[in-house]
Formats: C-alpha cells, structure tokens, sequence
C-alpha cells in the first residue's frame, strides 16, 4: 500500500519537477542558465552548445531516474519502501537541476573569456520605485470564511456522539488554516519584491512589474479560495457515512485545479514578457552574476531584500543573505533532516518486533518504549477477537503490520489500537472511559494475557 500511495504521488510530481527543470530555463529572455546573457552570448557556438549540452544531460539524468524506480517494488512492508522513495525523491530533484548548475558555471566562465579584451558592456541598474498590487484586505473575506468555519469545533453537541469526529476535524482545520496563513504571507511578501529591471526607462520597468504583478494578484487570490474549499467541504462532509471518501476525492480535485491555477499564471506571465521581449536592454542587469550560485541561489549582502524575481523560469527565490533568507535556509536543512530520521524510525517501528504482557497486575504493551499501561484494577470487560476490525485512522501509524494510536470503528468508536492486523487474535479491553483493542507479538502471547485477564 505505501508504494501505491507513495508512487501514486511522487512519480507526477518527478514529471512535474523534470518539465520545470527542462523547459523553463530555456524560455528566459535575458539570461541564458541564470548567467546575464547579451544577444552575442545566447547566439554563440558556446550558448548553442550548452543548450545541447543541457538537453543531453537532463535525458540521460531523466532515464536513470525511471530505472531506479523499480527496485522498490522488491521491498515489502512501509517503512524500507517510504525512505527508498523519499531519497529517490530528492536525488532526482537534485539531480534535475545539477545539468543547469553546470551550464551555469561553464557560460560564467565563457563570457569572462569574452569580456577579457574589452570594456565591460553592462551596468548595475536599480529601480527605486516599489509597484504594489496586493493588500492584506484581498485576503480578508478567505480569512473571515475560515475563522467561522471553526465555530464547529466550539459545538459540542457535535462531537456527543463520538469524539474522534472532533479531532479528525480540528486537525484538517488546522492544516488547511496554516497553509493559508502562509500562501497570505508569501504573496505578500512576493508583491513586496523590487521592481524588474528591464530597461533605462523607469515607466517601463513600472509597467512591466505591474503587468506581472496583476497575474499573480489574480493567481494567490484564487488559491487562497481553493485552500477555503476543502475546509467548507470536510465540515458539510465529516458527519456523513461515507463523508471522508468523498472528502479525498474533492480535495484530489481541487489540486488539481489548484495546479491548473498554476499553469495558467505560468502562461499569462510568458505573454507578458514576450510582449516586452523588444523593449529589453542587454546592456542593463539588475545584478551581477556573482551573486547567484550556480544561477539558482542569490546571496547578496548588500540587498535587504527577502525575496526577488528568479534568474529564470517563473516566481521569486530568496536573498540567503537576508535575515529573513538565512532563517529559512535553517528551517529547510532542518526539514530535509528530518525526512531520513523519520525514514529510519519508521524502518525501527517495522523491523522491531513488539510484545504484550502482565506486569504488576498491568496490561503492558512495549515496543521501542513502553506505549500502553492500563492497570488490571481498572479493566471493566475483556472480548477476545477472532479479526481485526475494520477501523480508519485518526492519528497514529498504519502499517502492514502495525496498527498504533486512535483509530475510530464503526463497532466500537473510537479506539486505542497497538496490534499487528496479520495476527487472528486481538483482546478487546475496556478500561475506565476508554476502549483498546490489542495483540501480542503472535495468537499465542495474546491468548496467555487473554487468559490472565479473564481468570
């Protein structure tokens, strides 16, 4: 199941990542792989030869990552096939942009070689004047649908029947209300960027930003109403029987549009810059390529800015050099650290056998640690299950062979699970306010707690 899942959704977004890296850093009008590039630099044997170049690398980089999909599928289980596909992932999405790097760094070093013997033919140009189109109050009536669509969770004759209801709900509002708060704050933060500099004529490089600036006033507008959506269907929805299926697919379709949102903002902002291809100026650069690693990475001590127009393809990057930029470079190594330590305890949770016993008139459930304790004193009623029930997750682990946390069953409710589901024996125990249903390591070491219990 983790591999239908995980290919279901990685090996479209690879596709996604591969067009981007191929294509877009082709369609630039001023820079040629992130170096400024004049018209003698785009059309010289060396700029004809790196697109080449290029082509050939990404083919060859694209044929490796297709082979290296299938050893996957060797591996049974969740948590070996979840860390396989997870370095797979990032390996090809670094290795996507390692043939653009490349070109980068051999055109710095051919457009040095012509720039030897002659004048520097381009100068440093800044645009002073700030071209703003979007304000906190286009996001407004998103924001006010959003906090009324957490009144629910302030209703509890809504969650009377079972309370699993309320936590699926809070933790879906709070995932879609956070990812709004940040599609707000960088759309702001985008149309704070300095203006494009295009050309000696101030108007025109005000026009050009403004132009550009529209388009994408119209694109975080529209997406920030399709991240209200799914939060306004899972409220009309959560209560129904078959309520969280369908939830899935409406939130599948809204991707998709969402992405579609995308494309479209991606070709609107083509249009606008092939309508202004004749007005641009070889001779002006907004910055020197020192600043851009590998025509990726801008590090500019002396720009304040956070956030600016990209050297090539569609939407912004950061400043590293900002406070702001070297906050979020932290924050991103820190995420992609923590892909391989969730990989690994996930591999530990699946390879780690677990077992149940008495302990101190306590029914004791340990693996890595010790999950569950409840005391015999406190057992009210104990079942013996010859199957495991059918149950969706709340929050936990579902494995193939672990199912761990809150689980809710259309039997039972809402349920404390720790069992593996390949076993034929679970123990029903209800205890106090709450119900759990659990196995040992095999039927055998279920039954002899089963037994104890009973007697």
């Amino acid at each position: 199941m983790m591999n239908i899942i995980l290919s279901a959704s990685l090996i479209p977004s690879a596709l996604i990542v591969y067009f981007c890296c191929y294509f877009i850093p082709l369609k630039t009008e001023k820079t040629l792989f992130g170096v400024n590039a004049n018209k003698e630099l785009r059309e010289s044997d060396a700029g004809k030869k790196a697109v080449k170049d290029f082509k050939k690398e990404m083919w060859i980089i694209f044929v490796i990552s297709l082979l290296t999909v299938g050893p996957v599928f060797l591996f049974e289980g969740d948590g070996i096939p979840f860390a396989y596909w997870m370095v797979w992932f990032f390996a090809i999405c670094i290795g996507y942009n390692v043939p653009f790097a490349v070109q980068n760094s051999r055109l710095k070093l051919v457009k040095g070689e012509l720039n030897k013997n002659k004048e520097e033919s381009t100068f440093t140009y800044h645009e002073l004047k700030i071209v703003r189109k979007l304000k906190i109050y286009h996001f407004i009536p998103q924001i006010a649908v959003t906090t009324l669509l957490s009144l629910p969770l302030f209703v509890g004759k809504l969650w009377e029947t079972d309370d699993s209801y309320f936590e699926v709900y809070l933790v879906n509002y709070i995932s879609f209300a956070v990812t709004l708060a940040i599609v707000i704050a960088v759309a702001l933060l985008m149309d704070r960027m300095k203006v494009a500099v295009i050309s000696e004529d101030s108007t025109l490089n005000q026009n050009y930003a403004r132009a550009k600036k529209m388009v994408w006033k119209g694109a975080w507008v529209a997406l920030s109403w399709e991240l209200v959506a799914p939060v306004a269907a899972f409220a009309a929805l959560v209560f129904l029987p078959k309520g969280f299926n369908l939830f899935i697919i409406l939130v599948t379709v809204i991707s998709f549009v969402m992405l579609l949102t995308a494309i479209v903002a991606f070709f609107k902002i083509n249009k606008i810059d092939k309508v202004y291809h004749d007005s641009i100026d070889d001779k002006v650069s907004a910055d020197d390529d020192k600043y851009w690693i590998f025509g990726m990475f801008y590090f500019n001590p002396k720009d304040p800015s956070f956030m600016v127009e990209k050297r090539y393809g569609m939407g912004t990057t950061i400043n590293m050099a900002s406070k702001g930029g070297k906050a979020t470079v932290v924050f991103t190594i820190l995420i992609l650290l923590s892909v391989p330590l969730l990989s690994v305890y996930l591999i530990l949770l699946e390879i780690t056998p677990f077992h149940m016993n008495i302990s101190d008139e306590k029914v004791v459930i340990y693996q890595l640690r010790e999950e569950y304790s409840i005391d015999l004193d406190d057992v009210t009623d104990v079942t013996l299950l010859e199957e495991c029930p059918d149950a969706s997750k709340v929050r936990g682990t579902g494995m193939k062979n672990l199912q761990n946390g809150t689980w809710r069953t259309e039997e039972y409710g809402k349920v404390e699970m720790f069992l593996n589901p390949q076993n034929d024996k679970f123990l029903l125990i209800e205890a106090g306010d709450g119900k759990y249903i659990f196995s040992g390591y095999d039927d055998e070491e279920t039954m002899e707690v089963y037994d104890y219990v009973k007697e």
